[in-house]
């Protein structure tokens, strides 16, 4: 039998016998024992143990120091999606090429709009024509709207012998010649 301070088997865990002289020895494996040498030194890092964690330090819940944010980040629903960058002289070409699409729309847009001035220029000067051929072909001393010839050289006034009413008016007033 061995003395009470005799470390007790490391593969059946009693003190009636050491570790190298236990029967059960043949069963463990050398990779088991291998294993179990530094077992005692090993850092466990169970997050329901009750000592400290070290991974824990740096954790913003768990930190021994005061860095809370004062406002929180707003929630993002991920990562934008990087794109591919093209070089500078493919940009560029791209660049032209939109910037001459867009000049040549502008352009169009000019010549139809050009296209519908000359027509209507087209139509005033054929206005013009028309009112000019007319007022070329009027009498001298005639208005345009005047539709009687010119009333000179009439001297003689006919009276009104009828009223607004219907009443027949028959006072005749002698006539006054004017004297030459």
């Amino acid at each position: 039998m061995l003395s009470r301070n005799a470390e007790p088997c490391g593969i059946c865990a009693t003190q009636t016998h050491p570790t190298h002289l236990c029967p059960q020895s043949g069963t463990c494996l050398e990779d088991e024992v291998a294993n179990q040498v530094n077992a005692f030194n090993r850092q466990r890092n169970d997050p329901f143990s009750n000592t400290y964690n070290p991974g824990w330090r740096e954790h913003p819940n768990l930190a021994w120091k005061n860095n809370f944010n004062q406002g929180s980040k707003p929630w993002q629903q991920g990562a934008a999606p990087i794109e591919t960058k093209k070089p500078s002289w493919e940009e560029a070409f791209a660049q032209m090429a939109q910037a001459n699409s867009q000049v040549s729309q502008v352009l169009q847009a000019l010549q139809q709009g050009q296209q519908v001035n000359s027509q209507a220029i087209s139509k005033l000067e054929a206005q013009v024509g028309q009112i000019a051929a007319a007022m070329s072909e009027r009498e001298p001393g005639r208005f345009p709207s005047q539709s009687e010839a010119n009333p000179r050289g009439k001297e003689q006034v006919n009276a009104i012998r009828t009223l607004r009413s219907g009443k027949p008016y028959d006072r005749r007033e002698e006539v006054v010649e004017p004297n030459d």
